[in-house]
């Protein structure tokens, strides 16, 4: 009852054990000294030997083991108490061992408090063993806490004694943040005012951990309901719920009753009174709202992380018409937080462009993050305006979310809206920006998207249009990280490091190089640079990387002595994304101080059945190219080298083909002519490759020697009759050059021989 009490009095969940806790088990401790003494004085009377079980090391404080589970849970928080880990750990281990049920957790848990368990969690000494046990406590108290006839009583003690009262709201703090939602459900169903009022007292008397259920309990359907829920959260002093309560206060459509409470709430938050809500106003709850929303964008918002990393988020579920917890991975809490909030700044100014722009941001980062098909939206974003698709592809380049990028460039596609190919001012068009996006599936969708908004007036962008289609044509490419370091042992070492993590690495000494060496290729993805680069030095380097559109979006990644942290943190905040690493002597060294970062950042690699869709189109794409009448004006000499190499694909060959007809070199037609030759390839696939062969010469001339054209021609009696005997013919008929060659021709076909006869 003692340790009741105290709990009462003074939320010792928050403390380390008090004093009055120590003494009752000291007590404990001389009364079991006592006992064991009386027996051994009893045994030696009678001459017998105490047991060699019951001796302890003498470095143990007690004269005998405790006896029960509850008694070794005691020692355990006792030899913690000491500084006796090493005992701790021991006694721990046989508790746990004894498979404690789920009713004695909770004994324990209202003899000690939840902050023991809670303490030994934290205790490294203690873990893994400790964070199970606290687990199987977790669990225990959902389980009890999701009984609704346990719940109902406890509720219905609030209206009892005072001590009655304390009691109930000490046992629903014990059970946790899930009795909320039952406390929620009661306050909804009862008419009962001074029973409302009891529940508002009961939940601000169990804390903090309120909090983020009573957020969440802002979506139930009942006004009433609400405006009681805005009441605890003001008297909670809820500074987590000002962003939900400033599109409460400062939302139109809603009732005057909920957004007065919302204000006071408010008020009594911010400036300690609900009389002072009068200096609030919605432009700062606007700012309050579209900064909350892009910190969750960024993945920088206030996430409540588990021991697996997965996130705890509170939501209303309509279904079952209650508050309920969810785990979710980061990336999923992190979307739907920055829906919610996003959702409160349309309430507020539903027509302006920001607002708009930020909620479908977030909506489809969600989709996008939940996996659910694009095909769901589609038709949503179909019908939104080109200005609103355009400023939502800038929004989320700008806040690293490619999924969403690639969302809106399809429905801008099928817009045929050529508005996002226009710049406005010194903003450039976000989609010739996504081109520069380092993330494969961005740059081809805007480079696919530019092609068919704009497939003849693209001069300013063919050169990266072209590079990214050839890229395309690659398997297995990886992003490319560029590491700038003086120092080639340092710099070598932290490309070996970045190479294991699934990066192509390049090395250079200077800024200057590294920025050169990233705009000469779409495939880089980050870069990499020693806080001591030279020519340029840090802030050059930083500002110049920041200030060109090309490499603008590149995630940054500083390393350096752990000594130079505090001299580049503004730095850190001043050019992001960017992150630094301190110097490390092994991967895991390193990769633990960087692998969350990247693991935002870093392109997801492709799928094999998105790498073929990809290399199909841009086939197709480069073969479209190649028959346009400025194709002589287009560099496509950059895609040579991998469509040779696919000249003699069963599938992809023909198209391959017909793309190398606007590359006008000597090796082509080698190429072609290696594929008409190669018997063991489709006769379809030879007979296109030998028209393309023929185009090809007709356009830039014959570059074969006499050797290879013989070569060619040789194997022509061997060919049966059909497309690709007549294509052949129709080659060798295009080299006849004199009227002797004729000649020779017309000699093999002697005179015809009459009609037959009737």
């Amino acid at each position: 009852m003692e340790g009741r009490v105290s709990r009462l009095s003074g939320c010792p969940e928050l403390l380390p054990m008090s004093f009055a806790v120590r003494c009752l088990l000291l007590t404990f401790v001389v009364c079991l000294a006592s006992v064991s003494a009386a027996r051994a004085f009893a045994q030696d009377a009678d001459g017998a030997a105490a047991p060699k079980a019951d001796r302890l090391d003498e470095s143990n404080p007690l004269l005998l083991p405790p006896q029960t589970p509850a008694e070794e849970f005691s020692v355990v928080l006792l030899m913690v108490d000491l500084g006796r880990l090493d005992l701790a750990r021991q006694y721990l281990d046989k508790f746990a061992a004894g498979s404690p049920s789920p009713e004695l957790l909770l004994e324990l848990r209202e003899k000690h408090g939840t902050a023991a368990f809670l303490k030994l969690a934290q205790i490294k000494e203690l873990q893994p063993v400790s964070s199970e046990i606290n687990k199987k406590l977790s669990q225990a108290s959902r389980e009890q806490a999701a009984n609704p006839e346990f719940i109902a009583k406890l509720l219905d003690q609030l209206s009892g004694t005072p001590l009655q009262r304390e009691l109930a709201i000490t046992e629903l703090k014990n059970l946790g943040a899930g009795t909320v939602g039952p406390i929620l459900q009661r306050m909804q169903s009862t008419k009962d005012v001074a029973e409302q009022d009891l529940l508002v007292f009961a939940l601000t008397k169990m804390g903090a951990m309120t909090i983020e259920p009573l957020i969440a309990g802002l979506g139930m359907p009942q006004e009433a309901t609400r405006v009681r829920v805005i009441d605890a959260l003001g008297y909670l002093r809820a500074e987590a719920a000002i962003p939900e309560l400033y599109g409460l206060a400062f939302t139109p459509a809603l009732k005057p009753t909920e957004k007065t409470a919302a204000l006071r709430a408010l008020g009594r938050i911010i400036y300690g009174s609900p009389e002072r809500a009068d200096r609030l106003s919605d432009v700062v709850a606007l700012k309050e709202l579209q900064q909350r929303t892009l910190d969750y964008l960024l993945g920088q918002g206030a996430l409540s992380i588990s021991g697996d990393g997965r996130a705890t988020v509170w939501a209303y579920d309509p279904q079952q018409n209650l508050v309920v917890e969810r785990q979710l991975p980061a990336n999923v809490a992190s979307a739907y937080l920055a829906t919610r909030a996003a959702r409160g700044a349309l309430g507020i100014s539903p027509e302006r462009l920001e607002s708009q722009q930020l909620y479908l941001t977030s909506y489809l980062t969600y989709e996008t993050a939940t996996g659910i098909p694009a095909s769901q939206s589609a038709g949503m974003l179909r019908s939104i305006s080109p200005e609103l698709l355009s400023a939502v592809l800038a929004e989320s380049l700008k806040v690293h979310q490619p999924g969403t990028a690639i969302r809106v460039i399809d429905a801008l596609v099928d817009q045929r809206s050529e508005l996002a190919l226009q710049s406005n001012g010194a903003v450039k068009s976000p989609l010739k920006s996504a081109l520069n996006y380092p993330d494969d599936r961005v740059q081809f969708a805007a480079a696919t998207a530019i092609l068919q908004l704009a497939p003849k007036s693209f001069e300013d962008t063919s050169n990266q249009v072209i590079d990214i289609l050839s890229r395309s044509l690659v398997t297995g490419t990886e992003p490319r990280a560029i590491v700038m370091d003086a120092d080639d042992t340092r710099g070598t070492a932290t490309g070996g490091y970045l190479s294991d993590m699934g990066f192509e690495t390049i090395r250079v000494e200077t800024g200057q190089q590294g920025f050169k060496a990233a705009v000469a290729s779409t495939q880089t993805a980050l870069l990499v640079i020693d806080v001591n680069i030279a020519r340029w030095d840090l802030s050059q380097t930083l500002a110049n990387f920041r200030a060109d559109a090309r490499t603008a979006s590149l995630p940054i990644l500083l390393y350096g002595p752990e000594s130079t942290r505090a001299a580049i943190t503004r730095k850190l905040t001043e050019y992001p994304p960017i992150h630094f690493v301190a110097e490390a002597s092994t991967t895991e060294a390193f990769q633990s101080q960087a692998r969350d970062f990247l693991a935002r950042y870093k392109p997801a690699a492709l799928t094999p059945e998105e790498r073929g869709q990809m290399r199909g189109d841009a086939v197709a794409w480069l073969s479209y190219l190649a028959r346009l009448d400025q194709a002589g004006k287009l560099n496509l000499d950059v895609a040579k080298g991998p469509l040779l190499a696919l000249v003699d694909d069963p599938k992809l060959g023909p198209a391959a083909q017909q793309a190398l007809l606007g590359i006008g070199t000597r090796d082509v037609q080698s190429r072609l002519a290696e594929v008409v030759k190669n018997s063991t390839l489709p006769e379809n696939l030879r007979a296109t490759a030998t028209k393309s062969l023929l185009t090809h010469s007709q356009r830039y001339g014959w570059t074969m020697t006499t050797m290879e054209e013989k070569a060619l021609f040789a194997a022509l009696d061997d060919v049966p009759e059909g497309p690709l005997n007549d294509a052949l013919q129709a080659l060798r008929g295009s080299r006849v050059a004199t009227r002797r060659a004729n000649a020779d021709q017309l000699e093999k076909y002697p005179l015809p021989p009459l009609p037959a006869l009737n």
